[in-house]
């Protein structure tokens, strides 16, 4: 069987096709889990055409297509597929994977409803608690996780999350520990390199810091968090072109980042840019008007500028 779980023999498929549908959705099948993705596409669109009501194959496409980025067309053919059979559990998880990014509520629920319908799948049980983790629920996210090891205690992502939550509830040592677990087991895991570079950072080891966001930068080149991390660690080591060459490339690839126009606006006002450095940080502002970390470091700006008037309001 193959990781989706049999096919609905609930949805119709054109009786004088039947065979035919059947073979093209095993080569799909075959084709998606060896990663030749377009190949997977192009098999499955045919069979779609053919049987537009096949939950399953409709399901599979989306899977395709969420692996290929395609994010719009996935998330229709999701919608499809569950509408017609909601009780494809791997379906609920795969689109709460790609929920993640824009709708934590939504992915929220289709993870916990993978999970009714599966409740022993380690890997859905991961998804659930990284949503939960980025919801805030840190409790709920820490039992999730917890679940997840006890049914397979080799899933590298699970520990990575452990170490992110613990590192938000300030226990740096056990964050430590879970992500040098999730590393032994995946010692290239982009994520996992980065959230170590953190911890580090927040223990005061900053060479240790810098050699793990490093390294993580290596295996994933296009990661705006983990050049924005490096960029704030520069800053603390004094390396501060270094920093701001960081940021500002963490900028070009996400540049809604307020948290990093908060960072480039820091190492601004140490290289002594005090035009710029405030230009930033109202940008900061603009993109997250409540963060409080902007608001004091406007104050600065504009209290070292000899603005007073504008710096008390």
């Amino acid at each position: 069987m193959s990781g989706f779980g049999h096919k609905d023999d609930s949805s119709p498929v054109k009786k004088t096709n039947t065979d035919d549908a059947q073979s093209m959705l095993q080569m799909a099948i075959a084709a998606y889990e060896s990663g030749q993705l377009k190949k997977a596409q192009e098999l499955c669109v045919e069979v779609v055409k053919g049987s537009p009501r096949d939950s399953f194959a409709l399901g599979l496409l989306a899977s395709i297509e969420k692996q290929l980025g395609n994010r719009t067309s996935a998330s229709e053919l999701f919608e499809a597929s569950l509408r017609l059979n909601p009780d494809n559990a791997n379906f609920h998880h795969n689109y709460a994977g790609l929920l993640i990014d824009q709708d934590l509520n939504k992915a929220h629920y289709h993870s916990s409803r993978a999970i009714s319908l599966l409740p022993n799948q380690a890997i859905y049980l991961e998804r659930l608690g990284y949503i939960q983790w980025q919801k805030g629920d840190l409790g709920k996210a820490l039992e999730s996780n917890h679940r997840a090891i006890e049914l397979n205690p080799k899933l590298s992502d699970t520990y990575m999350n452990l170490g992110g939550i613990y590192q938000e509830l300030g226990d740096l040592d056990q964050a430590l520990e879970a992500t040098h677990k999730s590393l032994e087991l995946n010692a290239d895991n982009a994520y996992a390199l980065m959230n170590l570079g953190i911890i580090f950072k927040q223990l005061g080891s900053l060479n240790n810091a810098l050699d793990a966001t490093i390294k993580s930068l290596k295996l994933k080149a296009d990661n705006a968090d983990a050049y924005m991390n490096l960029g704030s660690i520069f800053q603390e080591l004094g390396h501060l072109d270094e920093a701001l060459d960081a940021t500002l490339k963490s900028l070009d690839l996400k540049a809604d980042n307020a948290d990093a126009y908060i960072n480039l606006g820091s190492i601004f006002q140490e290289l002594g840019y005090l035009d710029q450095a405030l230009d930033a940080t109202l940008k900061s502002l603009e993109l997250q008007p409540d963060n409080r970390d902007a608001v004091y470091q406007k104050g600065v700006i504009l209290y070292v500028l000899n603005r007073f008037g504008e710096a008390l309001h």
